[in-house]
C-alpha cells in the first residue's frame, strides 16, 4: 500500500489543521502541537520524507514554514483562501516535484461559489526548500499558475500512479466527469484524463456533488466521492486504474439515514468503508443533533451487497458549538475535521477533541471506536478537515541486473562504475559516489535509486595485477608471460598437448594462447606464423642425419649447415635449446619421448625428429 511506505509515513507525520491545531506522529502516537494554521476547510502540510521534520503547511491562501512563520513570498495565494465563502473542502493538496527533491507543488482549488470571480479554478505554486536559508519559499514566477479554470468541485486528492507519476484527481461541478491530471518528472500535463461516470444528471446539474470529499483505498483500486449536501444523495464508489488515471465501474451506495454526508475513509486493508452522516443543526440545543458512523463491507463490489453489509458503529454528536445567527436563531458551527487514515488508525476530530477507530480492519464494533481519545492543546480546535495526504510515486520493484562483470586487470586496483541517470547510489561498503575503487578481488554491488526506480548491479573482480597475454616470438618459438595455465590455438582450434608457456610453431597459421590465473581467463591477439618449414629445408641438396634413436647419452647431428636445436617434451614444453651444436647431450633427460627441432641460422624450421630417450 502506498500509504505504508517509509517516505509516506514520514512526509505525513506532522498535521496542521483547523485554528492553530496540529498533530505530530514522530514519537509513535500522535502528540498535539500548536501551529499558525488558519483553515475552516482545505489545508495541507508536509514533513521531510526521511526525517519527519516539518517543512511547511498551507491553507491555500498562505504558506507557513517550519518556524510557523509565513514564507516571504508565501502569501496572497489564489484558490482556497481563508475567507469562508471561497474555501473548498479539499481545496489544498501538496505534491512533490518528481525527480527534483526539495521542491513541492501546492495545488489550491477555489470554491465553486457562483459569486466568486475565479469560480472552481485550480491554481498551483511551487515551493523550493533550498530558498530562504533552507526554510523554503515560493519560487519567483511559479506562483498562482492556473492549471484549469473549468469549474471544478470541492473534491481533490493525489494518487500515486504506476509509471513514476502522480494523478491529481478532481471532479467537474456541472459535468458528469472525473478529471485526472498526470504529474511526471516532466511536469504537469494540462490535458486531463477524463472519465464519465453514470450519476444522476439532474443532481450534477444542481451541484449536488459539488461539496463532497474524495478518497482512494490504500491499494489504489477504489475511489469514493461523497455528495456532501443536505439532500439525500448516494455515495459514488468506483474502480480506479492507477496506470491510466481512469475511473471505471461506478456504483451508487444509497445508504443515507441522515441527509448530510461529507466524510468517509477506507480501512488500511481496503476491506471496509467508513462514513459519517448527519444533519446541520439549526437549533440552539445541539444535543438533538444526530450523527452516525457506519461501516460497510467491500468484499463484494456490488451496490446491494455493500448497502446490506452496513454496520452501525456509533451515534455521536460531531458538532462543536452554537453561535448566534441572523434573527436571533442559534446556528451550530461545524468543527468536525473529517476522517483521515494514518498508518493503521482512522482519526476523527470535533472541536478540541480527537476520536479514533483503532482497529478499522475488523468487522462491526470490533473496529474499536474510541470516543474522546485525546484533546488538542488549549485554544486550538478542529475546523473543516484534517488536511490532505502528501503522496509519492509508487516505487517499482527493485531490478536485479546481476551484471556480474568479470573484471581482471593488470593494475593493482580497478574502478567500478554505477549506471548513470540515478539520484542516489550505495555501494556494499556504504559509500555513495558513482564510482568505486576495488583494491582486492571479490564481489561488489551497487544499489542505484531515483524517485521511483531501484536497481542492483553486481561486479565480480576476479583478479588484479593480471597482465594481458601477449605472444613473444623467437623464430618459430612462441612464448608468453607466466600464468597458471595455458592452451595454444592454431586457426582458432586447441592444439593437442600445447599447454606450456612456450610452443614451437610447426606449421604456418594464426596462433593464439588462452591463459588462466586463478579465476581470470584471457586470450591473446592473433600472431600469424609464416616461416614454419621454410627456407633452406626446401633445398633437396641439403641433408640432415640424426643418430642414434633411441639415444642414451648423445645424439649426433650430421649436416653442412649452421643450425640451432630445440628439444621439447611431448607436451610441447622446451627442455633444451642450443646453437650450432653437432653433439647434443641428452643423458640428463628422463626416459620418454621427445622432439628434436632443427632450425637454420635464420630460425627457419628444417626438420622435426621424434626420438626416444632410454636409460644409460
Amino acid at each position: 500500500s502506498y500509504n505504508k511506505t517509509p517516505e509516506f509515513l514520514k512526509a505525513n507525520s506532522v498535521w496542521a489543521f483547523g485554528e492553530g491545531a496540529g498533530l505530530d506522529f514522530n514519537s509513535g502516537g500522535p502528540q498535539p502541537i500548536s501551529t499558525k494554521q488558519s483553515s475552516n476547510e482545505g489545508c495541507a502540510s508536509v514533513a521531510d520524507p526521511e526525517t519527519g521534520k516539518l517543512l511547511f503547511y498551507t491553507n491555500g491562501g498562505k504558506v507557513w514554514n517550519a518556524n510557523n512563520q509565513p514564507m516571504p513570498n508565501g502569501d496572497s495565494l489564489k484558490g482556497n483562501s481563508n475567507q469562508e465563502k471561497y474555501t473548498a473542502m479539499q481545496g489544498v493538496c501538496i505534491v512533490p516535484v518528481i525527480d527534483d527533491p526539495g521542491k513541492y507543488y501546492i495545488f489550491s482549488l477555489s470554491s465553486f461559489d457562483i459569486q466568486m470571480p475565479e469560480n472552481g479554478t485550480l491554481f498551483y505554486s511551487v515551493v523550493d526548500m533550498s530558498l530562504n536559508n533552507g526554510l523554503g519559499d515560493i519560487v519567483p514566477g511559479q506562483k498562482n499558475k492556473v492549471l484549469t479554470s473549468d469549474t471544478l468541485s470541492e473534491a481533490m486528492i493525489a494518487i500515486p500512479g504506476d509509471s513514476c507519476d502522480i494523478w491529481l484527481m478532481t471532479h467537474h461541478i456541472t459535468l458528469d466527469e472525473f478529471r485526472a491530471y498526470r504529474i511526471t518528472k516532466k511536469g504537469i500535463d494540462t490535458v486531463p484524463v477524463v472519465s464519465t461516470t453514470p450519476t444522476n444528471a439532474a443532481s450534477i446539474a444542481n451541484y449536488l456533488y459539488g461539496l463532497g470529499q474524495m478518497g482512494v483505498s490504500p491499494d489504489r483500486k477504489h475511489l469514493f466521492l461523497t455528495p456532501g449536501l443536505t439532500i439525500a444523495m448516494p455515495l459514488l464508489l468506483c474502480n480506479f486504474n492507477p496506470a491510466s488515471g481512469k475511473i471505471e465501474n461506478t456504483i451508487h451506495i444509497d445508504h443515507t439515514v441522515r441527509p448530510l454526508l461529507y466524510w468517509a475513509s477506507f480501512s488500511p486493508d481496503n476491506s471496509k468503508l467508513y462514513i459519517v452522516d448527519g444533519e446541520f443543526a439549526s437549533s440552539s440545543n445541539l444535543n438533538t443533533v444526530s450523527n452516525n458512523i457506519y461501516q460497510f463491507d467491500l468484499s463484494v463490489f456490488d451496490s446491494t451487497s455493500i448497502v446490506t453489509s452496513r454496520k452501525h458503529i456509533k451515534n455521536i454528536n460531531l458538532y462543536g458549538r452554537t453561535t448566534q445567527g441572523e434573527g436571533g436563531g442559534g446556528i451550530s458551527q461545524v468543527f468536525f475535521s473529517g476522517m483521515r487514515l494514518y498508518n493503521d488508525t482512522i482519526y476523527l476530530g470535533v472541536y478540541e477533541t480527537i476520536h479514533r477507530i483503532n482497529n478499522p480492519n475488523l468487522l462491526d464494533t470490533a473496529c474499536g471506536f474510541q470516543e474522546q481519545a485525546f484533546k488538542l492543546l488549549p485554544g486550538d480546535n478542529c475546523y473543516g478537515v484534517f488536511g490532505s495526504d502528501v503522496v509519492f510515486p509508487s516505487p517499482r520493484p527493485t531490478i536485479l541486473e546481476n551484471t556480474k562483470v568479470s573484471v581482471c586487470v593488470s593494475e593493482p586496483s580497478v574502478a567500478l562504475h554505477a549506471p548513470e541517470g540515478f539520484q542516489e547510489y550505495e555501494w556494499n561498503d556504504g559509500s555513495t559516489s558513482t564510482d568505486f575503487i576495488a583494491l582486492t578481488p571479490g564481489k561488489y554491488w551497487v544499489r542505484s535509486k531515483d524517485f521511483c526506480n531501484s536497481r542492483v548491479d553486481t561486479f565480480s573482480v576476479l583478479g588484479l595485477n593480471f597482465p594481458e597475454p601477449m605472444i613473444k616470438v623467437d623464430g618459430i618459438m612462441l612464448s608468453t608471460d607466466s600464468y597458471d595455465q595455458y592452451q595454444w590455438l592454431l586457426d582458432g582450434k586447441p592444439i593437442s598437448g600445447a599447454t606450456d608457456s612456450n610452443h614451437m610453431a610447426r606449421s604456418n597459421g594464426d596462433y593464439q594462447v588462452i591463459v588462466h590465473t586463478g579465476a581470470c581467463v584471457d586470450t591473446s591477439e592473433i600472431y600469424k606464423v609464416t616461416n614454419a618449414g621454410t627456407g633452406i629445408a626446401n633445398n633437396p641438396t641439403v641433408s640432415v642425419t640424426i643418430y642414434p634413436n633411441p639415444a642414451k647419452n648423445v645424439i649426433y647431428i650430421q649436416t653442412e649447415l649452421k643450425i640451432k636445436t630445440i628439444v621439447t617434451a611431448i607436451d610441447g614444453k622446451v627442455v633444451k635449446r642450443n646453437d650450432n651444436i653437432r653433439q647434443l647431450p641428452v643423458q640428463d633427460l628422463s626416459e620418454g619421448i621427445y622432439f628434436l627441432h632443427i632450425l637454420d641460422e635464420n630460425e627457419n624450421l628444417i626438420k622435426v625428429v621424434k626420438f626416444s630417450k632410454s636409460s644409460p
